[in-house]
Parts: C-alpha cells; structure tokens; sequence
C-alpha cells in the first residue's frame, strides 16, 4: 500500500489498509470531510477478463465513522469502466480491488 505521507490520517481513517490514499480533506464545522481514490485499480472485466475503456467516475462514501468525536465522511472516487468485449452481458464495471472493496 501506499499511504499519503500523512501518518495521522492514515492511521486514523486506515486508508492504506483499505487499499485507499487521502486526495484531499476539509473541515466542514461539526463534520469532517475526506476524500480518497483506490491505490490498485482493477481495469479488467470481472465476468469475461477482457480490459475496459474507462467511462467515468463516481463516489461512494465507504465510510462514516467519528474520528475524535466528530463525524466523518469518506468519499471514495471510484472509477467506472466499460467492457469491450460486445458479448459480454456486464457493460460497466467499477475498478475497485478485493483489498480496496473489501478490506481483505
């Protein structure tokens, strides 16, 4: 993994564990906002393994933990893909790892 150069908030928000690095971060008052993309992306089709054309992004707020008794936010960019394989029945797909989905 590879953590943002900020071992607090590594540690804090276990981004590196998650497979996630720290893009940005704001305090929005009683709310703590961070926002982090997968480190490892996974481009391929995870029904017939052909490589996808990237489509778009997306968030996802993976999770929503206090962190020194204020809540926080975690926004991850999640990017999208498009499989070029025209008989494949999954069109889009996200390019999250096992290690940044599941934690495993």
């Amino acid at each position: 993994m590879h953590p943002t150069g900020n071992l607090v908030a590594d540690t804090i928000c276990r981004t590196a564990e998650l497979g996630l690095t720290i893009t940005d971060a704001a305090d929005a008052g009683t709310l703590t906002i961070i926002n982090a993309e997968p480190v490892d992306v996974a481009d391929t089709c995870p029904d017939c393994a052909m490589p996808g054309v990237k489509r778009d992004h997306i968030r996802r707020r993976l999770v929503d933990l206090p962190v020194v008794g204020f809540p926080t936010r975690l926004n991850v960019r999640v990017p999208r893909f498009t499989c070029t394989n025209p008989t494949c029945s999954r069109k889009i797909f996200h390019g999250l790892t096992r290690k940044s989905w599941t934690g495993n």
